[in-house]
């Protein structure tokens, strides 16, 4: 195996709340920028072009731009997955063409929908951040509120989910945010039963509709 090559490529998608479709979380931008609602399906997203390309390169030997936080400035994230996920490269995880058979690791924000403003955070992550943001760089066309793409969670079919291994969520706060309550009810009771799922919450809120959570 090429130590050019990163199991997330092969197996993973994130998706930002601005709609930004990426490897990772810690993965520059793909050049293109291709969007979360520019697709139809979301096979489409992580066989598009921009991932198929990346895959290629690493397969070739060539660290890709979009990877500058693991291969240049030293990140461990790709090294720990690479350890995590060893036995993942003896499956057959992509075909020819550098498109893969399914999605197995998915950390998904569905907007930046946020009651607290910490200070590590910033505006894209966190909707309560805006009006200082506002109020210090004087730019008023940031937007309060921004989210994947509309009717985000039902573009996924039971056929996506039933291959996921790990599950992330962040946000924004994902204990207010109603599409993260619709998309863990979609995952069958066995799926989800083999699914390790994460959650970033600051857990100031633990009810969804007056019920406990």
């Amino acid at each position: 195996m090429s130590d050019k090559k990163c199991i997330l490529a092969y197996t993973a998608l994130y998706v930002a709340p601005n709609g930004n479709v990426q490897p990772c979380c810690i993965s520059k931008p793909f050049k293109s920028n291709p969007k979360f609602n520019q697709f139809s399906s979301i096979e489409e997203i992580y066989n598009s072009e921009p991932f198929k390309n990346l895959r290629k390169q690493m397969d070739d030997g060539i660290e890709p731009e979009e990877c500058d936080y693991c291969f240049k400035k030293g990140h461990k994230l790709m090294t720990n997955w690479n350890k995590n996920w060893e036995a993942k490269w003896k499956e057959d995880l992509y075909n020819d063409d550098y498109s893969i058979n399914s999605l197995q690791y998915l950390d998904i924000r569905f907007s930046n929908l946020c009651n607290l403003k910490c200070r590590m955070c910033s505006v894209g992550l966190s909707s309560s951040w805006h009006d200082d943001m506002v109020e210090l760089t004087g730019n008023k066309n940031i937007p309060k509120h921004i989210n994947i793409g509309e009717d985000a969670v039902y573009k996924f079919t039971p056929n996506d989910l039933k291959n996921i291994k790990h599950l992330y969520f962040a946000g924004g706060e994902p204990f207010i945010t109603d599409e993260f309550f619709s998309f863990i009810e979609m995952f069958d009771v066995k799926v989800a039963r083999n699914i390790d799922v994460y959650i970033n919450t600051n857990l100031s809120n633990l009810f969804y509709k007056k019920e406990f959570i």
